[in-house]
């Protein structure tokens, strides 16, 4: 994932996170370091197009699924997984699973919404 701008950064500053899944433990070269991902749930989607097709599917993720869901953003890294790591460096053509970290609700705003306002139809 991009943590700067490419449009604004300079080649030599830009930095760009990449991790991978081991059950195997293993050092880390100067520069690098490792984490730990705690469990957690994802709203996930798959693609498989050209470049075009990961904004779509973010959008439909962040704007269509999720805000008729149950759930909310949680705070958290959110993913993209490449499914064919063969190609990983081939931009024409993305297998991947977008995921974004998501909570459930802990009360239906929908709910209250309707509720308040039939409580002010009847006060006015």
């Amino acid at each position: 994932m991009a943590i700067d701008d490419p449009a604004v950064t300079p080649k030599h500053l830009y930095r760009y996170e990449v991790c991978f899944a081991s059950d195997v433990p293993f050092n880390c070269a100067d520069g690098i370091s490792k984490m730990k991902i705690p469990s957690r749930t994802y709203g996930v989607t798959r693609i498989s197009g050209d470049i075009k097709l990961v904004a779509t599917a973010w959008d439909y993720l962040l704007q269509g699924w999720l805000i008729k869901s149950n759930y909310e953003p949680d705070d958290a890294p959110g993913f993209e997984i490449l499914l064919n790591k063969e190609k990983a460096l081939d931009w024409s053509h993305f297998d991947l699973e977008l995921a974004f970290p998501v909570k459930k609700m802990k009360r239906n705003l929908g709910d209250d919404y309707g509720k308040n306002n039939r409580d002010r139809r009847r006060i006015l």
